[in-house]
């Protein structure tokens, strides 16, 4: 809990975030009081996401949701994203992975995040249609990571319940 509830305040805040994730990097903190404190190690890799990318993220997730490959083909668009003239691939890999359960990521375990992290890698590779600029793979990346990494931690446990919260207040504020 402790793991996901700061990486959400991370990834889905205003300012930079640890983007790699692994037990060398993390440690609990077992200090006195009502609960234990993560503490964030080698900041060699951290991101901040533009007030634009946020926005597109925002956008995005509505999109998801709503399995419209059109208002997602759209934001990656603004985003200089496609690659001119594979405008088919595009919807055509975007299409694939709202078939192959991309819309309901909000409500998939670590398992399912896992595979949908796998098919997203293979989709952007055979299409050849996506620039994915820095910063949104590195968020994509850390989210799949601290899936990863709370998979291990406790097995048995939800991640997305503890990330919902962070989630909502990023789609839904300005």
């Amino acid at each position: 809990a402790i793991v996901t509830d700061a990486y959400g305040r991370q990834v889905f805040g205003h300012g930079p975030f640890h983007a790699d994730p692994h037990a060398g990097n993390l440690y609990a903190v077992d200090e006195p009081g009502p609960a234990p404190r993560l503490l964030f190690i080698d900041f060699g890799l951290a991101e901040q996401l533009s007030p634009q990318l946020r926005e597109e993220l925002r956008l995005g997730v509505k999109g998801l949701l709503a399995r419209d490959v059109d208002a997602l083909l759209a934001g990656l668009g603004r985003l200089d994203a496609l690659v001119p003239g594979r405008e088919a691939e595009a919807r055509a890999a975007l299409a694939a992975a709202l078939d192959g359960g991309a819309s309901g990521a909000l409500a998939a375990n670590t398992a399912v995040i896992q595979a949908l992290t796998a098919l997203g890698k293979r989709l952007l590779r055979e299409s050849r249609a996506f620039r994915v600029p820095r910063e949104l793979l590195l968020w994509a990346r850390t989210l799949a990571h601290v899936y990863a990494l709370f998979g291990r931690i406790a097995p048995d446990a939800d991640p997305m319940r503890h990330l919902l919260p962070h989630l909502l207040r990023f789609v839904t504020e300005p």
